[in-house]
């Protein structure tokens, strides 16, 4: 029996009780424990990110559902491909995703474009920086963030984390957004540790 998720934040918890991102998760964390455990980081970083944010609701919501849901592709990709990231799990990831799409409770750019660089070296299409939203440009960071922090944000590892995408900024990742969110990183542990805890124990 799969352990229930318990998130901090309100709105994703509701969403991550709604019965097909409840199965889609499911199916990942069977598959793929550690792309399962990385989704629900992601997640919570992202909203913690959005937070302050202002953003219509529903747009809110769908964004963060895109987030916890924005690897689904890797359940059709072998385990022993997914030890680097996938350049068909974007684009398998829409097509599981076709109805949610079509309903407005998924944002497709935030599936299909989370790998793409603001100078156009990211997959799958070779997008710049003129065709990526904030929101797909923050969740460009928090996932690398996550994978290089080693998904425990201490302040150590935050640090590690960050030389890494500062080395990268303007050429993969939005310099502007990577400032806030590393401040917010730093602010975040050290005024509220417990939520950065509940975060990296997901």
């Amino acid at each position: 029996m799969l352990t229930p998720i318990q998130f901090q934040s309100p709105a994703l918890q509701q969403i991550v009780a709604e019965p097909d991102v409840a199965f889609l998760l499911a199916r990942m964390k069977r598959h793929a424990p550690h792309m399962y455990h990385h989704s629900l980081r992601v997640a919570g970083l992202f909203e913690m990110y959005w937070s302050g944010i202002e953003l219509e609701d529903k747009a809110r919501n769908a964004a963060m559902r895109s987030v916890l849901l924005h690897d689904i592709g890797c359940i059709h990709i072998p385990l022993e491909q997914l030890k680097e990231p996938h350049e068909q799990h974007t684009l398998i990831g829409i097509e599981i995703l076709s109805n949610m799409i079509k309903e407005g409770r998924i944002d497709k750019d935030l599936v299909l474009y989370h790998h793409e660089n603001m100078d156009g070296t990211g997959f799958p299409f070779g997008m710049t920086w003129r065709g990526l939203s904030p929101l797909v440009r923050s969740l460009r960071i928090v996932d690398d963030f996550d994978v290089w922090s080693g998904g425990v944000y201490t302040e150590l590892s935050i640090a590690v984390a960050m030389d890494e995408l500062y080395m990268w900024s303007d050429i993969q990742f939005d310099r502007d957004i990577l400032e806030r969110f590393h401040g917010l990183l730093l602010e975040t542990v050290a005024k509220r540790p417990t939520q950065i805890e509940a975060i990296y124990k997901m």
